[in-house]
């Protein structure tokens, strides 16, 4: 069906009081909900609040949690209890940064567009 899916990018839910960084909707039903987080060793108590609530309130069929970072081997997952190990997901986007000047030349880069994110007129 054209148009039945949706995605909404910070978008809060009054059913969980919670900002969510992504919601993917199918038709009118919130499916997936999404946090992303940059450099992050391990879920925040916040963010799996907020993708509990998704679960839980919003019935949304998954919860996935995007830590992504220059060099994540040290990252640790949460304890899932029953009810969330095949619907909450942690996935790690490790950039693979083991040499300090390559993270550092990345770091001017990434800084680069940051200053000019909402400077330049589309074309």
């Amino acid at each position: 069906m054209k148009g039945a899916w949706k995605v909404l990018a910070r978008k809060h839910s009054p059913k969980t009081g919670h900002y969510i960084d992504l919601l993917v909707f199918k038709r009118f039903r919130p499916r997936l909900a999404v946090e992303i987080k940059w450099n992050k060793k391990h879920m925040s108590k916040k963010d799996r609040r907020s993708l509990d609530a998704a679960l839980q309130k919003m019935k949304v069929n998954k919860a996935y949690f995007f830590s992504v970072g220059p060099n994540l081997s040290k990252y640790r997952e949460v304890e899932k209890k029953d009810f969330d190990k095949n619907r909450m997901h942690e996935i790690r986007v490790d950039l693979g940064f083991r040499d300090r000047r390559r993270e550092e030349r990345w770091k001017v880069k990434r800084q680069h567009y940051g200053r000019l994110m909402g400077t330049r007129i589309a074309e």
